[in-house]
């Protein structure tokens, strides 16, 4: 018989089939044929000189060579395996060998099985496995072999040879098999990632719920229900004691519940404006519900929620309905399922350990990691839902596809559900699932090279008994790696030679035209991701690295561009140094406003040369190098690290950069090893980036010794003109409670009180003496005690810095300190009262600065009406210029990006440039672009994801709008120094007391008269006290349902009151008095007077009409073309500048809108010269985040 005869007649033997396989516990094995070459002619004779006899004989193929020469021949079958390059394959047979003998000495002499791998020429073997018997066998042998089929195959070649022996041998039963789909059964009895959630009355509604368990215990069941008016919940905790002594936004720290809701259920990695947290407790005796994310501009209010709380001995019980609205859901019939976590808070009051159901609430925020709530609409006791386990949905070709299928049941019903994947409508895999009564889950994994290039569509189906439970479908993108890759080293090859270009052409152009600073950032841009590319790329950071690249070729290509073709030649004004903060900015050594610019996070000279910064942070040594011992005298490394930080200064005034100094944070790692020893008690928790009590006596003698150091080694340089402020410390806060602060405590109390029962009546307290009182943290529920903790702490941190401040005066004997400043956190004075027990009275803290230093946050988040969160940025930088326009703000971290907690996805460069003008009118006179990230050769830097540093056009508009800003600072400064005619109540002793009652008024009563066309302020019961209204020419004051007031600031409003108009939000404003201010006041007798309103809308009317009664004239106004517009969203300032008239407008807006310049006494549309373009205009049209700079042409 031929050999080609033979193979015709064992074809069913010897077919090579590719099939999935599934390792799934006890599921079925998957058996799809994917590839089943059964044609004969697939096989072909092998030379060989020998001869090699090969029979069929019953279900066995048999292979018999008596020939003792060495040869090759026998069967080969030849695959094309291009599509499975990469992937691994499973090989079984079964062999029977008898007789061998062997005539080589080679391992692979003997009955071999052979896989040969072929590359694309056909011509050369890239890779080979074998099996080879030297011995009989035992009977029938079973051979397992799991390969990779090799990057580059071609073609894969299967062979039965003898090769260098002769003997004989059987083999059934062979296949090739490729693992393409792996299926791991993940089921528990348990709910850990899903529930299936019944009706309120259901029959099984015992079943719905979750158990939380850590190592095995119980700590909570939640029962989980709906119907349709909302969600219901009865959560039962194990807890043998029973600690809550928190109240709002702190109540988390004490036993406590949170949930979190992702009613889209689209997973983000950190959470939307459609995302929900609460926490739940019960503090000073009542139940209380504190909204810890919630939509923008949602007012929530407790009433909307039943929540009932009770606790025995070992059991806490919260017991709550959710209606669907407070989630924004009005349309029941469409939720199907939901994102949802909670959380166990255990405080016994030694500190709070939390427990997750899911996650994405105590370890960073996030709704990827929830878990998902199924509504059995249907009755089935049974649902599906299917999760893609991967942080973006783009592919490469290596990558694998892990999808989670989830099937909960309350029902022992239905035993078992079918599932099948689809990709692009095609079928790729489908099977059973054996189902148990709780959550049945797979993880099933395939690998990206069966997507499509591009965008493909990943459908889920799953049903039971007939039921649909799940469609869904993913889009995901594959990509060629080494596409990317090619596409990444072409752009930064193109970007080199650009770099090149650029540096050549600026080489011949003037230095001081402003086009050529531009072109400059650009480049410097361009030079800077050039290099952080090259590390994403080493890090495999692919899609950032390519995103990047490209972003820097528009850079570089439009620089070029610009500075070949633009005509403006404009000079850049020149700096005169020093630079020192007068008359409320930086002003050069003419008088001129600076506009100081730079970046936290840009450290080199060279970078920050390259973008054309002119201020640069330099922090102290830290306290670590100086001291060895209690005598505090200064280490051998003093001098060498004082002298390396004076250097830094030097060479950063001799780059024409001023500085900006301050310490390190005062961490664990960085305190001296002597203090670490022999002071362990003074390390404590809770002071901000301070790691030590700064009570502790010893601490008091090493910060001062320290302190003192670094200002003398300031003042002998000779440097200090260069630097515009010493910062005394990065975000403070002063939380710590340790016997030291006790014993303060105590004193200042005495100091109020002078007899305990005078502040026994205050508190409503029973003690012997002022010595019985002890940790504040314990009266903290008690109003007036919490209170007299906020005054004292205010007081603590004062002082700190104080004493800080006095070290400098000392070590400068008698000449000019350089300017003080601290950066504290903007948005603390708008949160709740819990904010308030740190020691941030910023009015009290610029008593001894000479610069207003912040640290703000500004978002590209959108909300209903506007695409940016403008609010807190605007009203904090108004607040601070309010409390005193001499100080020049300073926000040493500008959050403009990213935050710490925060991350945007995409950051668009017309955001950013809205942002800062936005900060400059409304007072800012320098800032730090925050930009701090690791080190990006790690695989995982910290703050990378959604870094400015990750964004080269928004480095770039920075450097661009800064440059541009400066140039004409003095008329931009006009704005946040013209009159401001409205004032608004700003009672620290209301938020202490009230908090986000308080609050939450005062900004909904801002925003509704921010888009007046007319500037606001704010008072304080100091500047009341210090006859601002007059001074500041204020004709209306609006008191925000400020409940508390002392004598002083009473007896002020109503003189006030006699006249100009004072609007009172709320009927008990200035009805309480705070603790050591005597008892209740009398009502007042508003002459205007506000409900208070949960949206800020209803206050738009009220605040029109205001202004009209109190006759405020505004010179100009906004006429929007769109009168069928709800709100406005266009923010206009106008002011004086060089005699004339000028003014500015944004859209804050989501959409494009269209107005006019009216002026307000004629009622005429004026045209106005935009100062950009030099183009006269009647109408204005502004897109999202669109500015226009004008002068008002008045005729």
């Amino acid at each position: 018989m031929s050999l080609d005869s033979y193979l015709k007649s064992v074809r069913p033997y010897m077919i090579l089939v590719l099939v999935l396989v599934v390792s799934a516990g006890n599921l079925a094995l998957a058996n799809e044929t994917i590839l089943e070459k059964n044609d004969a002619s697939v096989f072909r004779r092998m030379n060989s000189k020998g001869q090699t006899e090969v029979k069929l004989e019953g279900d066995r193929m048999q292979v018999a060579k008596s020939d003792t020469q060495i040869n090759w021949n026998g069967a080969l079958h030849r695959v094309d395996v291009r599509q499975y390059q990469n992937m691994p394959i499973a090989v079984r047979f079964e062999a029977n060998v008898k007789d061998v003998k062997i005539y080589g000495n080679k391992s692979f002499h003997g009955f071999s099985f052979l896989l040969e791998f072929i590359d694309e020429q056909s011509t050369n073997v890239i890779g080979r496995e074998n099996v080879t018997f030297r011995k009989q066998t035992d009977g029938w042998e079973t051979t397992n072999l799991n390969i990779t089929i090799p990057a580059k195959a071609r073609w894969m070649d299967v062979k039965f040879v003898f090769g260098f022996a002769t003997g004989l041998a059987e083999v059934r039963q062979l296949q090739i098999k490729q693992n393409i789909f792996k299926v791991v059964n993940q089921s528990s009895s348990d709910f850990k990632t899903a529930l299936i959630v019944q009706k309120k009355n259901a029959a099984a509604a015992e079943q719905s719920q979750l158990a939380l368990k850590d190592a095995g215990k119980l700590i909570a069941t939640n029962k989980v229900l709906f119907d349709n008016d909302g969600l219901y919940f009865h959560i039962q905790v194990n807890d043998d004691s029973f600690f809550q002594v928190y109240k709002g936004m702190n109540t988390w720290k004490g036993d406590s519940l949170q949930m979190a809701f992702d009613p889209l259920c689209d997973r983000t990695a950190k959470p939307g404006d459609e995302d929900y947290e609460f926490c739940f407790a019960f503090a000073d005796n009542q139940a209380e519900i504190t909204p810890i994310l919630i939509k923008k501009e949602t007012v929530f209010t407790q009433q909307d929620v039943k929540f009932d709380f009770s606790h025995t001995t070992g059991k806490q019980s919260y017991d709550i309905h959710l209606p669907w609205q407070v989630l924004d859901i009005h349309d029941t019939d469409k939720i199907e399922k939901m994102g949802y976590a909670y959380a166990i808070n255990d405080n016994d009051g030694k500190g709070r350990t939390g427990y997750e159901w899911a996650s994405g609430i105590i370890d960073g925020k996030s709704p990827q990691k929830y878990g998902i709530l199924i509504f059995d609409k249907q009755d089935l006791g049974i649902g599906a839902a299917a999760i893609l386990d991967h942080q973006d949905q783009q592919f490469y070709d290596d990558d694998q596809v892990h999808l989670i299928l989830l099937v909960p049941a309350v029902t022992k019903a239905i035993t078992e559900a079918q599932y099948t994947i689809r990709i692009n409508k095609k079928k790729v895999y489908a099977n059973t699932l054996n189902l148990i009564q709780g959550e049945n889950r797979l993880r099933v994994s395939f690998p990206a090279s069966l997507l499509e290039y591009g965008l493909n569509d990943l459908n889920v189906g799953i049903s039971a008994a007939d039921h649909p439970l799940l469609n869904q479908i993913f889009q995901i993108t594959r990509t060629s790696l080494e596409q990317v890759k090619s596409d990444i080293n072409r752009l930064q090859q193109n970007n080199l030679k650009q770099i090149d270009s650029l540096q050549k052409v600026l080489g011949n152009l003037p230095s001081d035209q402003l086009n050529t600073k531009r072109a400059q950032s650009s480049l410097g841009v361009g030079q800077i991701f050039h290099e952080l590319i090259a590390s994403d790329l080493s890090q495999e950071r692919y899609n950032l690295a390519l995103r990047q690249a490209h972003q820097i070729n528009e850079i570089l290509n439009k620089a070029l561009n610009s500075v070949k073709t633009e005509q403006d030649q404009q000079v850049v004004r020149p700096v005169h140094m020093p630079i020192k903060p007068a008359d409320g900015w930086f002003r050069d050594a003419q008088g001129m406003p600076v506009f100081l610019f730079g970046s936290y996070g840009i450290e080199d000279i060279k970078s920050v040369k390259s973008l054309n910064f002119n201020t640069k942070r330099i922090a102290w040594p830290s306290i670590h190098h100086f001291f060895k011992s209690d005598a505090l005298i200064p280490s051998s490394s003093v001098d060498n690290v004082l002298g390396i930080y004076v250097n830094s200064i030097r060479k950063a005034f001799q780059n024409q950069l001023v500085t900006w100094t301050d310490p390190l944070n005062v961490i664990e790692k960085r305190v001296p090893k002597y203090f670490k020893k022999q002071y362990p008690e003074a390390f404590v928790s809770g002071n901000h980036f301070l790691d030590l009590d700064p009570d502790h006596p010893k601490f008091i003698e090493a910060w001062d010794a320290y302190v003192g150091l670094v200002a003398k080694a300031i003042h002998q340089s000779g440097l200090s003109d260069n630097i515009i402020a010493i910062d005394l410390q990065r975000e403070p806060g002063f939380s710590s409670v340790t016997p030291y602060t006790e014993a303060k405590y105590r004193d200042y109390l005495k100091d109020k009180y002078h007899q305990i029962d005078l502040l026994n009546q205050s508190w409503g307290t029973d003690f012997k003496s002022f010595e019985k009182v002890g940790n504040p943290n314990s009266y903290f529920l008690i109003p007036n005690a919490f209170y007299d903790w906020c005054q004292f702490n205010n007081q603590r941190l004062m002082l700190h810095f104080k004493r800080m401040k006095s070290q400098f005066t000392d070590a400068f004997k008698g000449d000019a300190i350089p300017p003080i400043s601290m950066t504290l956190m903007n948005g603390i004075h708008w949160r709740d009262k819990s904010y308030y027990s740190t020691g941030y009275d910023r009015e009290l803290l610029m008593k001894i600065t000479d610069v207003n230093g912040c640290d703000t946050r500004i978002y590209p988040e959108a909300d209903e009406h506007f695409s940016l969160d403008w609010q807190n940025q605007s009203m904090s930088f108004d607040f601070q210029k309010a409390l005193d326009p001499k100080q020049p703000i300073f926000d040493s971290e500008w959050h403009s990006v990213q935050s710490v907690g925060h991350v945007h996805p995409v950051v668009d460069a017309k955001y950013l440039k809205c942002a800062l003008r936005l900060a400059t009118w409304h007072g800012l006179a320098g800032c730090h672009l925050w930009s701090y990230t690791g080190d990006r050769d790690q695989k995982d830097p910290i703050y990378l994801i959604g870094n400015a540093m990750t964004f080269p056009l928004v480095l770039e508009a920075y450097t661009h709008e800064s440059l541009k800003i400066n140039q004409n600072f003095d008329r931009v400064t006009s704005f946040a120094k013209s009159h401001k005619p409205i004032a608004i109540y700003y009672s620290l002793p209301s938020a202490v007391y009230d908090g986000i009652a308080y609050l939450e008024v005062l900004k909904k009563v801002y925003r509704a008269l921010y888009f007046q066309d007319v500037s606001v302020t704010f008072v304080t019961d100091q500047m009341l006290e210090n006859d601002v209204i007059n001074q500041l020419q204020i004709e209306l004051l609006v008191i925000p349902n400020a409940r508390y007031a002392d004598a002083k600031a009473i007896a002020k409003i109503k003189q006030i009151q006699q006249k100009i108009p004072v609007v009172f939000v709320g009927k008990d404003c200035l009805s309480q008095t705070p603790a050591g201010s005597g008892g209740n006041l009398t009502p007042f007798a508003p002459s205007i007077q506000w409900p208070i309103h949960s949206n800020w809308l209803d206050y738009i009317e009220p605040a029109t009409k205001v202004l009209e009664q109190a006759k405020i004239t505004r010179a100009f106004g906004l006429s929007i073309q769109d009168t069928e517009a709800k709100i406005k969203t266009i923010e206009a300032r106008f002011a004086r500048f060089e005699n004339k008239n000028i003014g500015y407008a944004v859209n804050l807006g989501k959409s494009a809108v269209t107005f006019s310049i009216t002026n307000q006494s004629s009622r005429q549309t004026v045209d106005v010269l935009d100062v950009d373009t030099k183009q006269l205009m009647r109408e204005i049209t502004l897109q999202p985040y669109e500015f226009i700079s004008f002068d008002i042409v008045d005729k």
